[in-house]
């Protein structure tokens, strides 16, 4: 039978409920021989320990508790307050992911927090700002601040921003931005770059905007941290240095002082402790940080330790969103994978590049070369390949030897063949003949040739009078040739000393004078002969003469022959006569080469722009011949140079060359050397990686160069293993420092597509690293500091994906609680604590109400398991005693279990009208037992309650045997 009594009740009621309990007592004492009930207290109150056995933790630990507090000492547990509504953000739907506080230049506070694509803020307390509507969709932000504004990173690292609550700007003047920020006396620190993992940077003293590195004391710095771990996770200044964590290692740095930067110092403090959160609290000389294995620890500056041991239960149910990565970054790496023929793995150590190829052609001695009359000259200028004529006399050739044309002077009695210069004058002044002429065979040329001159003057009987000219076509090899085996045309002049029609075209002509006044050309002169079996034609300066002829003969050689008739009077009164040539040959001559081939080592080359270096007047044509094989070539391909090789892509290659000197203006056509160069376009595919505890992707980050190509990188993944080669799954592109967007990565794939296009662009792959997280948790543990409690917002149960547990540090009970609050972000502001929801776009703020946003509180705290004596015997539990607070319209349950099965609860109301305080005695249902635990609590909106103590009355059968 159950007495339930309250305090509550009269003075006289509670007189004659005590006189008649010691009354029955007494009597059951009396006449059964029973022993009196044993009180045994339950307290002082104590926070949670789960690691160990429920039977063998303190006697105030709680084997479990939920949303309750403890009065320093533990003299009471008490329902935690609730939140409201305190800001909605744009986007509801979506979490808030990060929030931070902190003062302006005007000394206001401001509130920044971070919602979907949307930035938001509160100065004051005042209506919020947005601050942008572009930024990463989803991503988690992180913010430090220094004189008066502050600097933000996020989890997509977009680019680095800072504000002041009213205004925003994207910072610029580097390159690459990290994912964690922290402000230190003078810099600013970042970390978490993609292509970077284990670099923190720091920025020049005194200014947040510039980055890189330097040489004085001042300038910006860049460390890279070689501890354990697979890249910087969290930094943070405390104990007045920078501190570092990796997944598996943390420590600090030292910041130098100026000048100098050596004296800048990295120091690892442990090798196999590190973070994956983001997030730290550093309080009164502690700082405090969730391990990677998810256990709470502390810092002092000098050792560390796990804090959180009694909780190990409830940390092993705790999500983590845990980072892990694979790097390729060696020879033998690469080699794991595919690499294209077109790839070169070799030339350069642990990377990939493009093949190229360049050829400078220079090889002319070399070259299959077609020149029937010898026109191609490779002697006459180091290097060069060109043409012999036209010739400018500069070295006058005499005798037959070399492969330059050999010219022959045969000088008449009172004449003279000479060279001044560049120039060679023939002269005469007895009626004879001054020849010279070309021995050399190389300078025969088939009907159609045109022969060249240019005449500099002519000197003789004075201005007006004629003078003599003969250039004769023949095919005899002597100084005077033989009647029928030349061909000489004779010219006229009219009244006005205009050149008039040739005087002979006789075959058999012997002696016929090109006769003409210089005076009348107005000085120097060309001079064009041409002729074919049928058909000659002669200009002279702008003045062309044709006619026809019945010469048969095709082979010509030239003739430069000072020795007209004698009957002309001045030149028989012993007066000299000269002409000077400034410059004589074949005025279109051709000669072709075929080069030597080329192996491009490329299987399929990407051929690029075509360039030779002729110089001179005329012209080269090109085209280029290609194999598979390096037997059968392909048809020739016209190519000019300055354009792009058509060829088909194959990896041999030829050049075709046909030179042709196409006018006569002195200058010899020649070229020094022709090029080709091409690139290639070859694709990398990696092995295929297992990351068998993969659930969401991080960032890709490759170390590569373009230099003028392109890397184009893909991934592909699924949950099932597929062979490197294979053609599924899809690919899908990938920027460096992206996060792929892929559905799965348990097995996933790189590929790199390295394109050159010419040999000036050489593209590299040296490295790539693929980061991904481990565990279901959708965001980090976030932390913070209020009311001397350190809470940590957590992942809490199997198979949840977002915030929905506080882990809360009692400093002054130095006890663990829990509650189960959903949150991604806190700040404190005006003493109150306001935190950012992980289920929506919300801000909420603690402990002005005693409901969750308009939702039940459920709220307890359970004790140990007490035995009854030992663990051998039996005995019974006689009745509970609570004392609480009284609070009006509050209902608290308490709930006994005994032997570790049966449960039992009943309720009790909280208020006492007489007072603040109240306590509640229940008697139980007798029976045996051999343990019990009690639960007090509720589970509702707007019943808070505090209890002072619980106590137990305890009968123990030490005769009687627990019952199996």
């Amino acid at each position: 039978m159950e007495y339930p009594f309250e305090i509550g009740s009269s003075p006289m009621a509670l007189k004659r409920f005590l006189i008649g309990l010691a009354l029955g007592l007494g009597i059951a004492s009396a006449c059964f021989g029973g022993e009196d009930f044993q009180p045994t207290p339950i307290g002082p109150f104590g926070g949670i320990n789960n690691r160990d056995s429920s039977y063998t933790i303190g006697a105030n630990q709680a084997q479990d508790a939920l949303n309750v507090d403890l009065t320093p000492g533990g003299k009471s547990v008490k329902k935690r307050h609730g939140y409201g509504q305190a800001w909605a953000a744009t986007i509801t739907t979506s979490a808030v992911h990060g929030t931070y506080i902190f003062f302006n230049s005007s000394g206001n506070d401001v509130v920044l927090f971070f919602n979907d694509v949307y930035g938001f803020s509160s100065v004051s307390g005042g209506a919020l700002t947005t601050l942008f509507t572009n930024g990463a969709s989803g991503a988690t932000w992180q913010c430090t601040d220094a004189i008066g504004k502050a600097y933000c990173v996020n989890s997509s690292r977009t680019k680095l921003i800072n504000t002041d609550g009213t205004t925003v700007t994207t910072m610029s003047g580097f390159t690459s931005t990290g994912t964690m920020v922290a402000a230190t006396p003078g810099r600013l620190a970042m970390a978490g770059f993609s292509d970077a993992p284990s670099r923190i940077d720091f920025s020049t003293d005194g200014d947040f905007t510039t980055w890189g590195t330097g040489a004085v004391g001042s300038s910006p710095v860049q460390i890279t941290v070689n501890s354990p771990g697979a890249k910087i996770t969290h930094i943070v200044y405390a104990f007045n240095r920078l501190m570092w964590f990796k997944d598996t290692s943390f420590g600090y740095i030292l910041i130098g002082n100026q000048p100098s930067q050596t004296d800048w110092v990295v120091k690892t403090v442990a090798y196999d402790v590190g973070t994956n959160d983001n997030s730290s609290v550093y309080r009164e000389g502690i700082l405090y940080f969730r391990g990677k294995d998810s256990h709470i620890y502390a810092f002092d500056g000098s050792n560390y330790y796990r804090q959180d041991r009694e909780i190990t239960g409830t940390i092993n149910q705790t999500q983590t969103k845990a980072s892990n990565s694979w790097t390729q970054n060696t020879t033998a790496n690469f080699n794991t994978g595919l690499i294209d023929v077109d790839i070169d793995s070799t030339t350069l150590t642990n990377t990939l590049k493009a093949k190229t190829t360049f050829w400078s052609y220079t090889n002319w001695t070399g070259a299959s070369l077609t020149d029937t009359y010898n026109f191609a000259d490779t002697t006459g200028s180091p290097g060069n390949i060109q043409s012999t004529f036209p010739d400018n006399f500069a070295a006058f050739r005499d005798g037959t030897g070399g492969t330059k044309n050999v010219w022959t002077k045969v000088v008449a009695a009172n004449g003279s063949v000479s060279v001044s210069g560049n120039a060679l004058t023939i002269s005469d002044k007895s009626g004879g003949s001054s020849i010279a002429y070309v021995n050399n065979p190389m300078c025969n040329a088939t009907a159609g040739t045109t022969f060249y001159a240019h005449i500099n003057s002519v000197v003789g009987c004075g201005s007006g009078n004629l003078e003599d000219f003969a250039l004769i076509l023949n095919t005899a090899n002597t100084s005077t040739p033989a009647s029928g085996t030349y061909w000489r045309v004779g010219f006229g002049v009219n009244s006005s000393n205009q050149l008039t029609s040739p005087t002979n075209n006789n075959a058999n002509s012997t002696g016929d004078t090109v006769s003409f006044s210089m005076s009348a050309q107005s000085t120097p002169v060309d001079i064009y002969f041409w002729l074919n079996s049928s058909q000659w034609q002669v200009k002279v300066g702008a003045q062309t003469f044709t006619g026809t002829h019945t010469w048969a003969k095709n082979n010509a050689r030239l003739y430069l022959v000072n020795g007209a008739s004698t009957g002309v009077s001045c030149r028989s009164s012993g007066n000299t006569y000269s002409e000077t040539y400034g410059t004589v040959g074949v005025a279109t001559q051709t000669f072709s080469l075929t080069s030597t081939t080329l192996d491009t080592g490329i299987s399929t080359p990407t051929w690029s722009t075509f360039h030779d270096s002729l110089t001179g007047n005329g012209s080269d044509t090109y085209t280029t011949q290609v194999s598979a094989d390096n037997s059968s070539f392909d048809a020739g391909v016209a190519v000019t140079s300055g354009s792009v090789i058509t060829s088909a892509a194959k990896r041999y290659i030829k050049v075709n060359t046909t030179m042709t000197q196409d006018t006569a203006s002195g200058k010899v056509l020649a070229l020094s050397y022709f090029d080709l160069n091409a690139g290639s376009s070859g694709t990398y595919r990696s092995a295929v990686h297992n990351a068998p505890n993969w659930n969401s992707w991080d960032s890709f980050a490759a170390t590569f160069q373009n230099n003028g190509g392109s890397n184009s990188f893909f991934i592909r993944g699924q949950a099932g293993t597929f062979n490197a080669g294979d053609t599924t799954p899809s690919w899908v592109a990938i920027s460096n420092g992206q996060v792929p967007t892929l559905a799965s990565g348990i097995y996933f794939q790189i590929r790199d597509d390295i394109v050159s296009a010419s040999s000036s662009q050489t593209p590299q792959l040296s490295a790539f690293t693929q980061n991904w997280f481990e565990g279901t948790a959708a965001d980090k543990a976030y932390a913070t500091y209020f009311e001397d409690k350190i809470l940590w917002s957590i992942t809490f149960g199997s198979g949840q994906t977002t915030n929905n547990r506080i882990l809360v540090y009692d400093m002054l009970s130095q006890a663990w609680l829990l509650y189960d609050w959903p949150v991604n972000g806190f700040y404190v502001r005006a003493n109150k604590l306001y935190f950012g929801s992980s289920n929506g776009g919300y801000v909420y703020k603690y402990g002005d109400i005693e409901d969750d946003n308009g939702a039940a509180i459920n709220a307890y705290w359970k004790s140990k398991d007490f035995f009854i004596g030992t663990p051998f015997t039996m005995g019974e539990l006689s009745n509970i005693s609570v004392a609480y607070k009284s609070v009006s319209n509050s209902t608290m349950t308490v709930t006994y279990v005994t032997n570790g099965q049966t449960s039992n609860s009943y309720s009790i109301a909280e208020y006492n009208a007489n007072g603040g305080f109240a306590f509640n005695n229940r008697n139980l249902s007798p029976g045996l037992v051999n343990q019990y635990n009690v639960q007090v609590g509720n589970n509702a909106a707007d019943q808070p309650f505090e209890v002072f103590g619980i106590q137990v009355g305890l009968r123990p059968k030490s005769w009687i045997p627990t019952i199996p």
